[in-house]
């Protein structure tokens, strides 16, 4: 398995190690953040490692080394923001829209505005699907994950997600969606019936999973895109 993949955060709960962020952790707590939340997981996801970089990671007591954050740390921070920053819609039915990208593009210019630090963040950059790949690899490379989306509107178009078998050197259907925002960490190729196929590495519900680029890209659209950031 050929790979770029980026380094993403990993959450410490009694000694369990998630990919990420998973908005089901608020079943008991905020029924519309458990349901509809994943928008606001996936900009929080990216902005605790933006915010370990544009601070001085020596100096960082919140993120070790290897990218690790507490459980407990992990949950303060996502309240916080989502009050201060990342809530939506509080009525039926405007809260199952979750969080809108333009929201979440205020929030991260608002992070780097506390560092006095410029960016470029924009919502669906390109409908190009050569130039939206071209984007993708660009902030891997810069090791910044990226806030994706992919929405259709019916369960026959939904995104399959894969787990990978080391054993057997294959992709293992495993879950999926039809409405929902996770984070691309990496690019990988794997060899399949004699050709290699593309796949991304993706964060979502706590878990490392790998979706099909070809797929994904077919259903490019605003609503079916990423979050820019380049600083």
């Amino acid at each position: 398995m050929n790979k770029l993949e980026n380094d993403f955060i990993q959450i410490d709960k009694d000694g369990t190690y998630y990919y990420g962020g998973n908005q089901k952790w608020w079943n008991s707590s905020n029924e519309t953040m458990a349901k509809y939340g994943c928008g606001v997981i996936a900009i929080c996801n990216l902005e605790i490692l933006l915010d370990g970089k544009l601070r001085d990671m020596e100096n960082d007591d919140l993120l070790d080394k290897r990218n690790i954050i507490k459980y407990s740390d992990y949950i303060s921070i996502v309240n916080k923001s989502y009050k201060s920053k990342y809530s939506f819609g509080r009525r039926v039915p405007f809260d199952s829209l979750g969080l809108l990208p333009r929201t979440m593009k205020k929030g991260i210019e608002s992070l780097f505005k506390k560092y006095r630090a410029t960016c470029k963040v924009k919502w669906a950059p390109t409908l190009r699907k050569n130039k939206i790949l071209s984007y993708i690899r660009c902030m891997l490379e810069d090791n910044i994950p990226i806030v994706a989306s992919y929405y259709v509107f019916t369960k026959r178009n939904r995104l399959d997600f894969y787990i990978y078998d080391d054993i057997k050197k294959i992709m293992i259907k495993k879950d999926g969606c039809r409405s929902h925002y996770f984070n691309i960490t990496g690019i990988v190729s794997v060899e399949e019936e004699k050709r290699n196929v593309d796949y991304f590495v993706i964060s979502s519900w706590g878990k490392k999973y790998y979706v099909s680029i070809e797929y994904w890209v077919a259903k490019l659209s605003y609503f079916t895109n990423v979050l820019f950031v380049k600083y």
